[in-house]
């Protein structure tokens, strides 16, 4: 992308045309550090006050870029871009985009600022007692995380890195929000994605196994988060890496697929697994939430493709029936 149509796409953001030509110290001067929030492969990721928006939290993105050019890096172009297309009240809105120079010749730092939420779900789960969340707050946040992915879905985009870190909670734990759109990606009709995407226990099959694939692993990691949900811990869980281990795993829960149903076009063999039985619902959750939450988790988690069910048609599931999401 030219540096005129990266500006365009940034000022258009916030409404403000100047955003763009604003130095470190501008930068410094509006949004006072209160504390980290956490560092990723991108950047770190700061808790800050707007000192000119009436002292207001937000969370600031901070990423390098050592890239010889004006433009976003890619994988920001990418979150700042999809970002822009979605406005859902279950998406973290991007407040504002600032660029400042680097610490060295050639060096960028970006500025992406969010607003700000207390915690996300991977906290709010490790901090529940030792009876785990109460159905109607499970109910209410997969509500609202199958709205918004139903909205991300909906604009032709994929998230790619769906899992409880990436969800993020309010303060009094009755709102949600999909953060973290570094992997996402717009699906155009000659689209080639690729397979490193989501982390390992909330990565579907079809990408372990290299194949091709759509929205519906954003579904999989959906069914990934409200077993974890459920059962106060991540259900495909495994301490080794590597594609196969943790299909293995997969397994051990789901059961391992029929011949019929392995794609052809994948390097892996389905002989290298060892054949389990589906394990009940009941005995892996560990917790009484009746038969219709099974039900919706095994949509959730179908090996096929195109039988996982669709965020759209989750939220009409019986499991919402007896309250409103």
């Amino acid at each position: 992308m030219a540096a005129l149509e990266t500006r365009e796409t940034l000022t258009s953001i916030s409404g403000m045309d100047d955003a763009m030509d604003q130095d470190v110290d501008i930068v410094i001067d509006r949004y006072e550090i209160i504390g980290d929030i956490g560092r990723g492969a991108y950047g770190i990721v700061y808790k800050a006050r707007d000192v000119k928006n009436n002292g207001s939290i937000v969370a600031l993105k901070k990423v390098y870029s050592m890239e010889d050019s004006t433009d976003l890096p890619q994988h920001l172009l990418r979150e700042v871009t999809n970002l822009k297309r979605l406005r859902s009240p279950y998406v973290i809105r991007l407040l504002d985009v600032h660029e400042s120079t680097g610490r060295c010749q050639h060096e960028t730092v970006w500025y992406m600022v969010f607003e700000h939420m207390e915690q996300d779900l991977d906290q709010f789960i490790q901090h529940c007692p030792s009876s785990g969340m109460h159905d109607n707050v499970i109910k209410n946040f997969l509500g609202q995380i199958l709205r918004g992915v139903d909205a991300i879905h909906e604009n032709r985009i994929v998230h790619r890195d769906l899992k409880p870190q990436n969800i993020l909670v309010s303060r009094d734990a009755t709102q949600i929000k999909i953060a973290d759109f570094g992997l996402s990606r717009h699906i155009g009709s000659n689209a080639v994605l690729s397979t490193q995407v989501v982390t390992q226990w909330y990565r579907a099959p079809e990408v372990l196994l290299h194949s091709s694939y759509c929205e519906s692993v954003d579904i999989w990691s959906v069914g990934c988060i409200f077993a974890e949900m459920l059962a106060k811990r991540p259900i495909f869980a495994t301490k080794e890496a590597g594609e196969k281990s943790q299909l293995q795993q997969i397994f051990n829960v789901i059961g391992t697929p029929r011949e019929e149903s392995w794609p052809q076009q994948t390097r892996i063999d389905l002989s290298l697994f060892v054949v389990v039985d589906p394990q009940p619902w009941t005995k892996l959750l560990k917790k009484e939430c009746g038969l219709s939450a099974h039900d919706l988790l095994s949509k959730f988690l179908q090996f096929e493709v195109l039988k996982r069910i669709s965020a759209q048609d989750a939220i009409q599931h019986e499991y919402f029936s007896d309250r409103e999401v």
